[in-house]
């Protein structure tokens, strides 16, 4: 009993404090370690570095980072919405990064044929344009060297919804490479579509893509050859 005591008498005389190595190393990179709730109780802990220049800055980007990040979740959020009702999985689109539209992406004609290979910091990305229409981009390398030959072995392609109304109306644009190369010159068929989907499943499990030979008439029949592509 005289232990608990003299035990209370004591923190009330000296209270707890924190340990004089955390001042030191504040503005010496230690704020960096520490998470926002970390940085909140050493200013509520410690009268000193209520006000200190470090952990106030510190304190400062962590916090804007965190924003940045949930306005990201709900851009991303909104921008998935756009895909419902076309004929993209909805399982596959929630596994793509977004790239953040620019107005110089989109062409005279409304086609959205400005994003290059350099644009994107992922290999298949998805995003929504000013006019609210959807699209997907991706980049790729061919590594056949027998077969539709491209400066660098880089292709790329973007595939968008055409109109903003219609969710059925999608085509192709700044095509480069054997990726759907024969396939979808104006509106995409239901044929174009899943041939599409195949490929990209196909090129996110290192396989090698599909690709119809030239038609030359619509009551032609394709012959299909496998090309090894691969994401960059």
């Amino acid at each position: 009993m005289l232990a608990i005591v003299l035990s209370k008498i004591y923190f009330y005389v000296n209270p707890i404090k924190i340990p004089d190595i955390i001042p030191y190393l504040i503005g010496k990179d230690l704020e960096m370690y520490l998470n926002i709730s970390d940085l909140y109780n050493v200013k509520l802990l410690n009268k000193e570095l209520n006000n200190d220049i470090y952990l106030q800055k510190e304190l400062r980007v962590k916090i804007i980072l965190l924003s940045n990040h949930f306005q990201k979740w709900k851009k991303l959020i909104s921008i998935g919405d756009y895909f419902d009702e076309t004929f993209f999985p909805k399982k596959l689109i929630e596994l793509l990064p977004v790239l953040p539209w620019k107005r110089i992406y989109v062409g005279c004609t409304d086609y959205i044929d400005g994003i290059r290979a350099k644009d994107l910091t992922y290999p298949i990305m998805i995003g929504v344009d000013h006019f609210r229409r959807p699209f997907i981009t991706i980049k790729y390398k061919n590594l056949d060297k027998n077969k539709y030959l491209i400066k660098n072995g880089c292709g790329h392609i973007t595939v968008f919804q055409r109109y903003t109304d219609n969710k059925k109306a999608w085509v192709k644009c700044n095509t480069k490479g054997p990726l759907m190369i024969h396939d979808g010159s104006s509106v995409f068929t239901e044929e174009d579509k899943d041939l599409f989907i195949n490929n990209i499943i196909r090129l996110l499990c290192d396989k090698k893509i599909l690709v119809n030979e030239y038609r030359f008439n619509e009551h032609s029949t394709n012959d299909q050859q496998k090309i090894d592509c691969e994401l960059y």
